[in-house]
């Protein structure tokens, strides 16, 4: 397993149990640690060595060891994130009822497990109703599908696909063919969702609609295949806009997306998010104060 596989997977892992996704410093620290690197070769913008070797490196291995369940160090990075993947794939084509429990969301955040869930089935009920009696099929939330350029899988939050569903190996788990695909986005997983996630979408033969949907305010982010690797993008920020889905023929208002939704639950989690942000950002200068204090004092 290369290293750049092994990373896209265990963002993956990373994004269904935590809800997050590894920030650009954590995929520059994992790959450096993947190749053997010493953290003085670790030249990450904005961050010094001390800094990286004491505060960003164990964060980043206690993260991973949470998500994967064994203990992952500098040191035995490969050996433990290789058999964990391995292990994990495996379980997912095993046709034992772990494989349809091995996905969880992280509802330690009510407000914004439910709001997701609302937008998600406002979608889902809307694309229902405008496709009915035609032969397409809509799958949501825990319907793994196969990502070909991670050699892993995913879970859209909704899925629409035409004819009837081309699956992975001989289970009828795991689907290759969507049309359409929707993910509502959190303040956690968006850059996932925009970045790394959509190119491995991208590669999926057939693939031609991606539609991102805000949860914390009317935002709606609509991109369509025009030709090969060109994509054709649209926003839309007001309830007013209806979407035309050009790879269905079909229509969806942003006032149905929305329907049910309360903004003001949403502007407190976003409140507590700030705080804990400017938190770690004092820590974190704490931290290095102490530091300049201590080789001040040791000088």
């Amino acid at each position: 397993m290369n290293c750049e596989i092994a990373l896209s997977s265990i963002n993956i892992w990373v994004a269904e149990t935590k809800s997050q996704s590894l920030s650009p410093w954590e995929k520059e620290i994992f790959r450096h640690s993947w190749e053997g690197d010493k953290y003085d070769d670790m030249n990450i913008s904005g961050y010094s060595i001390d800094y990286i070797r004491k505060i960003l490196a164990p964060k980043l291995w206690k993260l991973l060891s949470e998500v994967i369940g064994e203990t992952v160090t500098k040191k035995n990075i490969r050996i433990v994130i290789a058999s964990a993947l391995e292990k994990r794939n495996s379980q997912r084509f095993s046709p034992s009822p772990k494989f349809t429990l091995s996905y969880r969301r992280d509802t330690s955040n009510v407000d914004e497990t439910t709001v997701h869930n609302i937008i998600a089935g406002n979608c889902y009920k809307s694309l229902k109703l405008s496709l009915r009696s035609q032969s397409y099929k809509i799958f949501i939330s825990d319907v793994p599908l196969w990502m070909p350029t991670s050699d892993y899988c995913c879970y859209p939050d909704v899925m629409v696909i035409q004819g009837e569903p081309v699956y992975k190996g001989t289970n009828k788990t795991i689907i290759t063919n969507p049309l359409l695909i929707v993910e509502v986005l959190s303040d956690s997983t968006k850059n996932y969702d925009k970045g790394d996630k959509f190119a491995g979408y991208r590669a999926i033969p057939g693939f031609q609609e991606y539609i991102l949907i805000e949860e914390s305010k009317v935002h709606v982010e609509h991109y369509t295949k025009s030709a090969d690797n060109q994509w054709l993008f649209r926003e839309y920020r007001s309830e007013k806009y209806v979407i035309n889905l050009a790879a269905i023929q079909a229509q969806i208002s942003l006032n149905e997306l929305y329907e049910d939704v309360e903004f003001d639950c949403i502007d407190r989690r976003l409140e507590n998010l700030e705080k804990k942000r400017r938190t770690r950002i004092i820590y974190g200068r704490n931290f290095l104060l102490n530091q300049v204090r201590t080789d001040a004092e040791s000088s």
